[in-house]
């Protein structure tokens, strides 16, 4: 659910027609710089064979390919770094916790009042427990971590392969153009 104000969710909603538009406007209009291209006398013919080619069209896909390898590889990263925060706010947590159970220890070590103690107690018990709590949720972040890890390595590949078809793609395009 969004959490914009209506006028925002529609000011978004129009911004993103106006780019759906434009995409579609630009996809037809490449169709037709073509089809106007080797109807003309000539003028422009090279650009409509460029854009015309199946070695250009593979290009074409080939870079379509790394752009969604690297939005992939950008989620996968992201992913990464989200967790690394959720790990870093544990041990903080962790840390926090150890030092109140500290804390208690030596209020306990001092104090006499039995409804102080009963108290303290009583927060040394959920103290432990909430530290046993973290540290299960801390085991669990970092098995996480591992497999987002490597499923972040899995997509740096992906466009690291991308990259080397697309420019043997693009070679592919360039010396088609040069015959």
């Amino acid at each position: 659910m969004m959490k914009l104000a209506p006028k925002q969710q529609q000011r978004l909603l129009e911004l993103a027609n106006l780019e759906r538009a434009q995409a579609s406007a630009a996809n037809s209009g490449a169709g037709s710089a073509a089809g106007g291209g080797a109807t003309g006398a000539g003028a422009g013919s090279g650009a409509a064979n460029k854009a015309s080619t199946p070695e250009r069209a593979e290009a074409d896909k080939a870079a379509a390919t790394l752009k969604r390898a690297r939005d992939a590889a950008a989620a996968a990263q992201m992913a990464v770094d989200d967790m690394e925060a959720e790990i870093l706010r544990i041990q903080q947590d962790e840390r926090k916790l150890k030092r109140r159970n500290i804390d208690n220890k030596k209020q306990l070590a001092t104090e006499q009042d039995p409804e102080i103690r009963k108290d303290l107690e009583h927060d040394k018990y959920t103290t432990k427990s909430r530290i046993a709590d973290l540290m299960s949720e801390l085991q669990e972040a970092h098995n996480e971590i591992h497999a987002l890890r490597q499923n972040r390595d899995v997509h740096a590949a992906k466009v690291d392969q991308a990259k080397s078809e697309l420019e043997a793609a693009e070679r592919a395009a360039d010396a088609e153009i040069g015959r």
